[in-house]
């Protein structure tokens, strides 16, 4: 019995060997367990130091990105002729920064080239690299700076302003840099400032004297316009010729009495035959004097200082009688008459013996214009004077042309122009006058002249419609004098003998045709420039703003108003020099 109890179970023995593997794998699987989590902690690490990594470059590449695109800016920013000199194109390229490399390339929207419109924006696109990090940034420009305080005026000069017997009407301000000076009678009724004390009666709205008006920019400041243009030599500017056209709307009666009238009383009557080789023709009777005669309007066709050559087939029903021609022009300064007498004519009666007399006047006057009568008239005494007589085929024509060089009852545009030049797309004509004058007169310009080396250019005598081709761009600016002695009557294709609106030069309608049917009303739209004296001295519309290098003179009536668009685009002759691009569109970026 103590034997047995001396020793152990077998089956004991058994289970404590179990118990002891049991732990032992445990204590393997929670060290496996450990080891697993260290490792995935060592992972996660590692991804987090390579996540931070790429985050830093990431953010390095976009600043870079960024200062790529401010430099590109900063490289034409306040210039003014970064149009003609840059391309598009490649601008830096693998530029190192902070570790980074970064490559901008420029290029314009809307087509392949930066200087040939200066309206167009520009695009910029920056690409910055670090590492494995890439950032794209692109932002679109436009230019902008602050207009030029002389072009806030309707008009303004340098030195001196003059007003002469004027009459001027404008919602805005008239300036100069140094005295006014008035003599006659004039209205004035818009706002005039003065670099100078002044008292000047007349001028009807506010007057500031003594203020400080900054100069009126020079032809050179101009140039970056200039550049655009097509250049016109003094041997390609043609001189007039003599158009004499036929200017009589009805000349032969066959629409009845449309455009006569019978002067200061009579009878008008008008007959489907009757007239040089069975035509129509026209009856006047019931005279009471011999001064009462067959009119017709020409204060749209007379031209000061130009020959005009008129005729007609007439006929005096009763006796032999000389006739007279006679221009009656009225003028703010008073009435002339330029006038011419026929040897006697035989009377007769229908069919029989009309007779075609001819002369040529020259009708010269001062002041405005008002209105311009052409009268036929017996001239004899008694009876004689005062008897019926027949007309037909009235002629008008304009047998003389301006002197020198001259632009003249055509069209200039960026379809056309007359100095045998290719085109311009943007309508810019850069003249080169060697020193000679310049008349512009009875035309349509859609476009800009920017004239150099001239005396005296004279845009009148006659109406002219102008306007730029792009909005924004200037009308006229020349290096020399200007006058603006334009007129308020219509430019008449048919009256003129010239198409205005040919094909590749619509009317302001969107209207291009072949026929003389059109009538246009004369004014100058956009900026025009002088670098010497400016001169208003006919009855001018302008819409924009007018700037003289020297002195301003006012004379007879000018409408002055505003034109915004005017001032759209930064111009170094309108705008100041701080010129500087704004970023339009925003920052883009692409991540890659």
């Amino acid at each position: 019995m103590i034997s047995r109890t001396l020793h152990r179970p077998r089956h004991i023995g058994r289970r404590i060997r179990s118990r002891r593997g049991a732990l032992l794998l445990l204590v393997l699987i929670t060290g496996t367990i450990i080891c697993t989590i260290s490792l995935a902690a060592l992972v996660v690490q590692s991804i987090h130091l390579d996540q931070g990594t790429q985050q830093i470059d990431s953010v390095r590449s976009r600043w870079s990105a960024r200062s790529g695109i401010s430099a590109a800016t900063q490289q034409i920013s306040g210039q003014t002729t970064w149009r003609s000199s840059k391309t598009p194109g490649t601008w830096q390229n693998n530029v190192q920064l902070d570790g980074t490399r970064w490559s901008v390339t420029a290029s314009d929207p809307t087509d392949s080239s930066f200087s040939d419109d200066s309206t167009d924006p520009v695009l910029l696109r920056s690409n910055a690299t670090l590492g494995d990090a890439i950032q794209k940034s692109a932002a679109t420009y436009l230019s902008e700076s602050s207009v030029r305080q002389p072009c806030l005026f309707l008009v303004c000069a340098n030195d001196d302003l003059t007003m002469e017997n004027a009459t001027v009407e404008g919602s805005g301000w008239i300036g100069c840099r140094d005295q006014v000076s008035v003599s006659g009678t004039n209205s004035i009724r818009a706002d005039v400032m003065s670099g100078r004390s002044f008292s000047a009666s007349g001028i009807q709205h506010r007057q500031i004297t003594s203020s400080e008006i900054e100069a009126v920019p020079a032809f050179a400041d101009f140039a970056d316009i200039a550049a655009l243009g097509t250049t016109v030599t003094a041997s390609q500017i043609p001189t007039a010729s003599a158009a004499n056209t036929e200017t009589i709307l009805n000349r032969d009666f066959g629409r009845g009495d449309v455009g006569w009238s019978i002067q200061p009383s009579g009878t008008l009557d008008t007959y489907s035959s009757g007239g040089v080789s069975d035509s129509s023709c026209a009856e006047i009777s019931n005279r009471s004097s011999s001064s009462c005669g067959l009119c017709y309007d020409v204060t749209g066709i007379l031209r000061n200082g130009l020959s005009t050559r008129v005729s007609a087939a007439v006929l005096p029903e009763w006796y032999s009688t000389p006739f007279e021609f006679s221009l009656v022009v009225t003028t703010t300064n008073g009435t002339t008459t330029a006038s011419w007498t026929s040897s006697s004519v035989a009377p007769g009666w229908f069919y029989w013996n009309y007779q075609t007399i001819t002369a040529t006047l020259t009708p010269t006057w001062t002041g405005r214009l008002t209105s311009a009568i052409l009268k036929i008239r017996t001239n004899g005494s008694g009876s004689a004077g005062i008897q019926p007589f027949l007309v037909d085929n009235v002629s008008v024509r304009i047998t003389s042309a301006p002197s020198g060089k001259a632009i003249y009852r055509t069209v200039v545009s960026p379809a056309t122009n007359p100095f045998g030049v290719t085109s311009n797309s943007q309508g810019i004509y850069v003249l080169d006058m060697n020193g000679a004058d310049l008349v512009i007169s009875d035309c349509m310009i859609v476009g800009t002249l920017i004239i150099r080396n001239a005396d005296t250019v004279t845009v009148g005598n006659g109406p002219v419609q102008w306007r730029p081709a792009k909005p924004g761009l200037p009308s006229l600016i020349v290096d020399g004098n200007v006058v603006l002695s334009t007129t308020r009557v219509a430019l008449t294709e048919r009256e003129l003998g010239t198409n205005f609106n040919p094909t590749g030069t619509p009317d302001e309608n969107g209207i291009q045709e072949s026929n003389l049917n059109d009538s246009y009303r004369s004014w100058i739209r956009g900026l025009v420039y002088a670098s010497g004296d400016l001169s208003f001295s006919g009855d001018v519309r302008l819409q924009g703003c007018a700037l003289a290098g020297d002195d301003l003179i006012f004379e007879q009536r000018v409408t002055l108003s505003r034109l915004p668009e005017m001032l759209t685009i930064p111009r170094t002759g309108t705008h100041r020099s701080d010129t500087f691009l704004r970023e339009t569109t925003g920052v883009v970026r692409e991540f890659d």
